[in-house]
Formats: structure tokens, sequence, C-alpha cells
């Protein structure tokens, strides 16, 4: 078996065994962030969207974002409302859907390859009286790499300026 691993090693070139790696660290388990206090900020890499429940209430169910970071892999579990809308899609869209199942991952704020950076800003007393945790949320979509083969946009044909007559 070592000498089939190692012919396979020496076949695979550089860019494919660090995509091997990368790939192998996207199933290494999420530790859950939870923030000590205001301040404490969690940035990433979006991996996922997983569904996840609470230790003691199996039946209920939050949407959880995971997230590669500096310090492995963390997931961000949306129990707070405020979260879902930042992170999920506005409160008008999500009404009471705890898991955002009513919103597809593609159609999400922060969709697979996204950075996002959410800084928990502590808790505030609402208009009713009840306080709930506060974030900033960022969210940066990468741009699509441009098709070494295809014309820049701003190159302009040789010859007569592209006159077609």
């Amino acid at each position: 078996m070592e000498n089939i691993t190692q012919q396979a090693d020496e076949q695979l070139s550089r860019a494919e065994l660090e995509r091997l790696e990368r790939l192998a660290e996207q199933t290494a388990e999420a530790k859950p962030w939870i923030p000590e206090g205001a301040g404490d900020t969690l940035a990433g890499v979006v991996l996922s969207w997983e569904t996840g429940h609470k230790r003691d209430e199996p039946k209920t169910e939050c949407a959880v974002l995971v997230l590669r970071t500096s310090e492995g892999n963390r997931a961000f579990y949306t129990w707070h409302a405020q979260a879902r809308y930042k992170l999920i899609a506005p409160k008008e869209a999500l009404g009471e859907d705890r898991t955002g199942e009513s919103v597809p991952p593609t159609s999400r704020l922060a969709r697979v390859g996204d950075f996002v950076a959410i800084a928990y800003r502590g808790k505030s007393t609402m208009d009713d009286g009840n306080e709930a945790a506060s974030y900033n949320v960022a969210i940066e979509r990468p741009q699509p790499a441009l098709d070494d083969d295809a014309p820049a946009a701003a190159e302009k044909p040789a010859g007569d300026g592209g006159i077609p007559f």
C-alpha cells in the first residue's frame, strides 16, 4: 500500500497536492465560535451552510455558517435574529425561519467562497425592553478569475479599430 501511495504522490503536481490539502482542511470538524465579549471578531472564508441543534433541545434548529479561519474551521450558529438577517436574508424574507431553509445557499447574503467578518457588539436593549445580541457583519465576494485565453475588455482589435466595413 505504501508503494501505491508513494507512486500517487510522485504523479501529483504541487498544485494538486495543495488542492488536496485544502479539501482535507474543509472536512475538519468545525469548532463553535462563542464570543466572550464585545469586540470579539470571527473572520474567514465560507465553506458551507449547515443545520445545527442545541445540545439539550435536538428539535430546535438554526443555520450554521462554517468558516475556514486562520485558527482552523469555525462554526457560527445563527441563533440570534440579527445574525440571520445579516448573513442569510433580511427579516422580511426570513420571517420566523431559524434554519434559513426558505433561502437557498446560493441566494444567501453570505455564500460559499465569500470572505466574511463577524464582530460581536454585545447586547443591546430593544424597543420592547428585551436584550438582544448585536453584530456587525462584512461580506466580500471574490471577483471571478479572468479567462487567460479571452481578450481583456480594454483591448482593441488591431487594424481598422473594429469597424466591420
